[in-house]
């Protein structure tokens, strides 16, 4: 089981690393160092959270991981802004810090799970408005990520998958997004 956990880690990681190819070929630039920064706090946070219990972390923390690299780049780049997506991210990680240290590690991933959810809405909205914005093959592998992830989760749902699940249905929602013309087509082909 926990081999599927390190493979989804993996596979993570293969995506982080595509998708700074993409970043450094100036595809997708429209990405700002803050936020990746503050993705990779939020994951690491969180992977801190399900390792003090004991579970499932490998994901979080492979997330985490790409975050801090991508950012590194794209800092070099100049690609830095504060605007409401930072914001939003910056806040819901005081909360779901807040939560932890108040309620305890259970809630705290709970929490940290709702606040991943909440803060990528804005990504999923800006993948709707804008489709190729989205590097959908690479989206397509951190999808492959959390599968992974999930088959390699334990009996405890909150420990050991909640992370996996919700990353899941962000990112499906993500490419679902960014490919809503091809969907759109096929559905009038039927």
């Amino acid at each position: 089981m926990k081999t599927f956990a390190i493979l989804g880690a993996i596979v993570s990681l293969i995506g982080d690393i595509l998708l700074l190819k993409l970043l450094l070929k100036k595809r997708y630039i429209d990405q700002s160092f803050l936020t990746f920064l503050l993705w990779g706090f939020m994951d690491g946070i969180t992977s801190i959270i399900i390792f003090r219990e004991n579970g499932n972390f490998l994901l979080p923390f492979s997330c985490s991981l790409g975050s801090f690299v991508i950012s590194y780049f794209l800092l070099s780049k100049d690609s830095f802004s504060f605007g409401k997506e930072e914001y939003f991210i910056l806040v819901l990680s005081f909360l779901f810090i807040f939560i932890w240290f108040t309620f305890g590690g259970i809630a705290g991933i709970i929490a940290s799970s709702l606040a991943l959810f909440l803060a990528s809405i804005l990504q999923i909205k800006k993948s709707w408005k804008n489709p190729r914005s989205t590097p959908t093959s690479v989206y397509i592998i951190f999808l492959f990520s959390t599968i992974l992830s999930y088959l390699g989760g334990g009996e405890d749902f909150i420990k050991e998958r909640l992370y996996s699940v919700v990353a899941f249905l962000i990112i499906f929602l993500i490419i679902i997004s960014s490919q809503k013309r091809n969907i759109a087509k096929f559905i009038g082909d039927l």
